[in-house]
Parts: C-alpha cells; sequence; structure tokens
C-alpha cells in the first residue's frame, strides 16, 4: 500500500539509504544525516500538501512494514496542464525480486494516466541498473537514450538513461490484467 511519506519515515528511508552499492545503483549519494534526512521529509510533506510532488511510502499491507519509496512529480509545473511526469523510486532490497515495485510504479501509473493527468511519463535510470529496466520494460517503457552528465554523485557527473511510457501504450496495455499484493 503506498502513503504519503512523513517525517518520522526518516529511520526507514536511512536504512534503506545508507548502503552506498545500494545509492550507487538508485543513482543518488548514500544518507548519513539522519537529521537532514527528515529535514527532506519534512520538505515533501509540504508537496505533496500542495499538489507538486507526490511521494510516498511503500509498505506491505498485513503488517504496513516499510519497503520503500516512490515518487511522481510534474516535469515543468509552471505549465498546465501537466503533460510529462517524471517517477523515481527505491526498494529495499530484502524485497527485490517480489513483484512489490511493479506493483507500486502500475498503481501509481494507473492514478496518472486514468486521472488524464499525464500524457507521458519519464524516468532516469543508472545504465548498469539492470533491475530498473527489466521493471521499466515489462510496465511498457522504452529507452529513448543517454542524458549525459544529468547527475552528481560524490561531486562527479554520471549519465543516465531516458525511459518513457505513453498515456496511450499504457491503457492500451491494461486488458492484461493486474493483482495487487501491497
Amino acid at each position: 500500500m503506498l502513503r504519503a511519506v512523513r517525517v518520522d519515515d526518516a529511520t526507514d528511508f536511512m536504512a534503506m539509504w545508507q548502503d552506498e552499492s545500494f545509492a550507487q545503483d538508485a543513482g543518488i549519494e548514500a544518507s548519513t544525516d539522519l537529521q537532514a534526512l527528515a529535514d527532506s521529509l519534512a520538505r515533501f510533506e509540504l508537496l505533496n500538501s500542495s499538489g507538486l510532488f507526490y511521494k510516498w511510502t511503500i509498505r506491505l499491507r498485513n503488517s504496513d512494514a516499510f519497503v520503500g519509496e516512490i515518487e511522481a512529480y510534474p516535469l515543468k509545473p509552471q505549465t498546465s496542464p501537466w503533460i510529462e511526469w517524471g517517477v523515481g523510486y527505491s526498494l529495499s532490497r530484502s524485497f527485490w525480486g517480489q513483484g512489490l515495485m511493479r506493483e507500486a510504479l502500475h498503481s501509481v501509473l494507473s492514478h496518472l494516466f486514468s486521472a488524464n493527468l499525464a500524457q507521458r511519463v519519464r524516468a532516469d535510470v543508472g545504465p548498469g541498473n539492470e533491475r530498473s529496466k527489466h521493471l521499466l520494460k515489462r510496465l511498457g517503457f522504452r529507452l529513448e537514450g543517454l542524458q549525459e552528465a544529468k547527475n552528481f554523485i560524490h561531486g562527479e557527473s554520471v549519465d543516465m538513461q531516458l525511459w518513457a511510457l505513453s498515456r496511450q501504450r499504457f491503457l492500451a496495455a491494461l486488458s492484461n490484467g493486474f493483482k495487487s499484493s501491497i
């Protein structure tokens, strides 16, 4: 199940993001400062309430255990309607390979496309993140190219792949059915 992030989620995020190899796969710097992370989540709480950004925790339905996070945001918030959105996500390693991120991302995409909020959704992926690329392919995303020097990690520029999915392609694929276990 998805729940809007709260400041008190900081310890869950820290446990997931402090692993350097995990952070590298996710295209972020490893978190080492719990207070800075809590401050960041406080900003996300405000953004969630504004409707300009949505960040949720992913939790198991039967236990409410934290397993990851997912976010969606308009790429040009100064224009209306917001045609293109971005998504980002991360999942605790112990939950990889169980279909939980596929389900969470499918839920977010269903909302964005079915509510006519987006015509297109993009995801930036590190070129070596094979699990994420596989997930996006399964949901109908297509690789559109390489974005040179898209991000900075430890002061170094890193390239990211751009993956995208159109509303039309997503809605056409819905006929395959999808079951929820979050």
